[in-house]
Formats: structure tokens, C-alpha cells, sequence
């Protein structure tokens, strides 16, 4: 795993590069969408009910869109991992299902970054980051504005 730096994400932003994991399989588990449900009261048909999303045309529950983030964070840092000062937010727009068995790709897109000392808390700066989440059939799941204060390095 690559440890990324406020330093790090500034170059990155500076060549236009994106930080991308490969393509896996999202392995979320029916017991993780019940324990979700569960919790959280979630319980639209569509995240429990197979034979409802059949009649809708689709093939299996959906994953919960809220279960999503988490879950391209945890595949994200299989790979990366942004040192995370303080986590001041996202925003998600969820365009697609996501199903058990789907496959999928993070994709990171450093869209501000910039050293101001004004702005600067405890060594971190604040970063703004576009995360799309893409499954196997190359089609855009879900888009996460993430909103960071990143540490520089020491």
C-alpha cells in the first residue's frame, strides 16, 4: 500500500494523473445488506427483496447506496491510503445498482490542492478529491466529492 502525502497529491494534481485500483470483486455479503438494513431502517424492497427487483428488471438486490462508500474506501486502501488528518465530509450521487457479485474500480481524481498557510491545521492541508466508482461493464456506479485535511509530510 502507497502512503499519500499532502506533497504526494500535489504532484498528482499538478500532472493530471488519477490514482485508480484494478478492476475486483465486490464481495458484499447478503448478512452485510441485512445487518445495514438492520440498523439503519433501510428497508426498501430493493436491498432485500430479489424477486421485487425481478419484476423491475433487475437480477438481484441492490447493494444500499450509503454501504457504498465504505466499500470503495476499503478498496481504495487496499492500494493507497491518504494520511487522513480529518475527514470533513463527502457528498455521493449514486447514478446505478450495485450488486453483490459486482465487480468494481476506484478511481481518484485530485481536484484541489493547494498549500495555504492560512488554511494549514496541525501539518494538513485541505484537499477536495472526485472518486468514481465503476463497475465490470465500465458504466459509472457512483461519484463521491470527498473533502479531507491531509498531512504533509514530517
Amino acid at each position: 500500500m502507497r502512503k499519500l502525502y499532502f506533497e504526494d497529491l500535489l504532484a498528482i494534481k499538478e500532472t493530471k494523473s488519477k490514482l485508480e485500483t484494478p478492476l475486483s470483486i465486490c464481495r458484499v455479503g447478503r448478512d452485510i445488506v441485512k445487518g445495514y438494513i438492520d440498523l439503519t431502517l433501510d428497508n426498501h424492497p430493493s436491498h432485500s427483496d430479489q424477486r421485487y427487483n425481478i419484476r423491475k428488471g433487475y437480477t438481484d438486490i441492490f447493494i444500499p447506496g450509503f454501504l457504498i462508500p465504505g466499500l470503495s474506501e476499503g478498496f481504495f486502501k487496499k492500494h493507497y491510503e491518504y494520511m487522513v488528518h480529518m475527514n470533513r465530509g463527502f457528498r455521493a450521487k449514486f447514478l446505478r445498482p450495485l450488486f453483490p457479485d459486482d465487480m468494481i474500480k476506484v478511481i481518484d481524481e485530485i481536484v484541489e490542492a493547494e498549500f495555504d498557510s492560512r488554511l494549514t491545521v496541525d501539518n494538513s492541508n485541505p484537499v477536495k478529491i472526485l472518486r468514481s466508482i465503476i463497475n465490470q461493464k465500465d458504466e459509472l456506479v457512483s461519484v463521491l466529492q470527498l473533502d479531507y485535511l491531509i498531512l504533509g509530510c514530517e
